[in-house]
């Protein structure tokens, strides 16, 4: 058993007894107050999960965009691909009809020809 007579001799008494220092807590401090540290460490539990959850989302919206970014230089790949094959036809329907006018010009000669 241990004697207490100063402040010192009770503070003494609780830090070597946890078993003491508990009911000590108990007695002075609310149930409100007791419970403040396991509700800290929900609120770190769930700020933890939620910061994993942004992380995780984060990651996503990057892949995305990433996904996005290939996305566009295939579209604009196939538009220039695109107006190449338009300036190719262009230039393939300008030689038809140059060789028309041609085909056109030697059938009046050759109607002229013939009369």
């Amino acid at each position: 058993m241990v004697t207490i007579d100063t402040l010192e001799d009770f503070i003494q008494a609780i830090q070597n007894n946890p078993g003491l220092l508990k009911q000590v807590q108990r007695a002075i401090m609310t149930d409100e107050v007791l419970a403040l540290p396991a509700q800290f460490a929900e609120m770190l539990n769930a700020q933890n999960s939620m910061l994993a959850e942004i992380a995780e989302l984060r990651q996503t919206q990057n892949s995305m965009m990433d996904t996005q970014n290939s996305m566009l230089a295939e579209i604009a790949e196939l538009r220039q691909t695109q107006n190449s094959m338009l300036k190719t036809q262009s230039s393939m329907m300008d030689t038809q009809n140059s060789m028309l006018a041609e085909i056109a010009e030697l059938r009046q000669t050759q109607n002229s020809m013939l009369k």
